[in-house]
C-alpha cells in the first residue's frame, strides 16, 4: 500500500455564525482521503455550533465548552490529533480547493514545519498574496501559521501553544521550531485564504508586542535593540494606515513588493 501522510485539520472557533459554513465546507469537500476534523468551539451561543453540526458526519472530533482563551483552545484540538501533521484553519478562513491533495497526494514528507503562501482578502476582494520565508523569523513573523503544517510529533516535544499569548501564539510557536533548529520547507502553493480583520489584525498592536516578547523569550534579540525594532514595526504600521486612509496605497503597494521583508504579490 502506498504511504501517504494523514492530515489533522483543527478549527478553533466562538460565536463566528457568519463565515463557520465556508471555513468548515472548505475542509470537508477536500478530496484527499487521509484526513481527520478536528473542531474546538468556545460554547458559542450565536448559532455556529448548530451550522458545525450540520456536517458531524465529516468531523472527527467536535468539542464545544468554554476554555481559556484561542492558545488553550488550539491545545485541545492538538491533544486529539492522530495525524502526521496538523494544519489550523481559524473560523474566518478558508482553504483552497483540494490543496490537501495537491500537497500530498505524490508526496510523502518528514520535515517539521511545511509552509506556503496565503491569499488576503479585503472583504469580497482579493487584495495580496502573502510570500513566506522562514528564514527571516528572527524579525518578523514571515511565514503564517494558517498555511502551515506542523509535524505532530515535533509540535508535542516542543509542548504545543504557549497559553500567554493570545495574539501572535503563530509567531512564537514557529520561532521555537526555528530555534530549535527544526525542518522547514516551502511549499509553492497557495494553501489558503483569509481575511483582514481576524485576532491579530484588529489588535495589531499588541500583536507585535507579544512578537516582541517572543524574541526576547528565544534569545533572538536584547529588550533594548528589540524594542527598536518594535517601535519602527509600528511607525511603519501607522504611516500604512495614513497613506491608505489618504488613498496612497500605491506607495504602500510599492513598499510591500520591493522593499519589505514581508514578502506580498498583488
Amino acid at each position: 500500500m502506498k504511504e501517504m501522510n494523514k492530515i489533522s485539520i483543527v478549527t478553533v472557533c466562538y460565536n463566528n455564525v457568519s463565515l463557520i459554513e465556508q471555513c468548515v465546507q472548505s475542509v470537508v469537500n477536500q478530496q484527499y482521503p487521509y484526513i481527520e476534523y478536528i473542531v474546538v468551539d468556545g460554547a458559542s451561543t450565536d448559532g455556529t455550533l448548530d451550522i458545525i453540526k450540520k456536517y458531524s458526519d465529516k468531523i472527527s472530533v467536535l468539542i464545544s465548552e468554554e476554555d481559556n482563551g484561542i492558545s488553550d483552545a488550539i491545545n485541545k484540538g492538538i491533544s486529539n490529533c492522530t495525524g502526521d501533521y496538523v494544519l489550523f484553519v481559524n473560523s474566518d478562513d478558508w482553504l483552497q480547493p483540494d490543496v490537501i491533495s495537491k500537497i500530498f497526494e505524490n508526496s510523502v514528507y518528514y520535515d517539521d514545519l511545511l509552509y506556503g503562501d496565503m491569499q488576503y482578502w479585503k472583504g469580497d476582494n482579493k487584495d495580496y498574496l502573502f510570500k513566506p520565508d522562514h528564514k527571516n523569523l528572527i524579525k518578523e513573523m514571515t511565514i503564517n501559521g494558517g498555511a502551515s503544517f506542523f509535524k505532530l510529533t515535533t509540535l508535542k516535544e516542543l509542548g504545543g501553544f504557549d497559553f500567554s499569548y493570545s495574539y501572535a501564539m503563530d509567531y512564537e510557536i514557529s520561532l521555537r521550531f526555528y530555534t530549535h533548529k527544526k525542518k522547514f520547507l516551502y511549499l509553492p502553493y497557495c494553501i489558503a485564504n483569509m481575511r483582514y480583520g481576524g485576532v491579530s489584525d484588529v489588535y495589531a498592536f499588541r500583536a507585535l508586542d507579544e512578537v516582541f516578547k517572543a524574541k526576547v523569550k528565544h534569545k533572538i534579540t536584547s529588550s533594548s535593540a528589540g524594542k527598536l525594532y518594535l517601535y519602527y514595526q509600528k511607525a511603519r504600521m501607522l504611516v500604512r494606515i495614513f497613506l491608505e486612509k489618504l488613498g496612497l496605497s500605491f506607495f504602500v503597494e510599492l513598499y510591500r513588493s520591493r522593499f519589505s521583508i514581508l514578502k506580498k504579490e498583488l
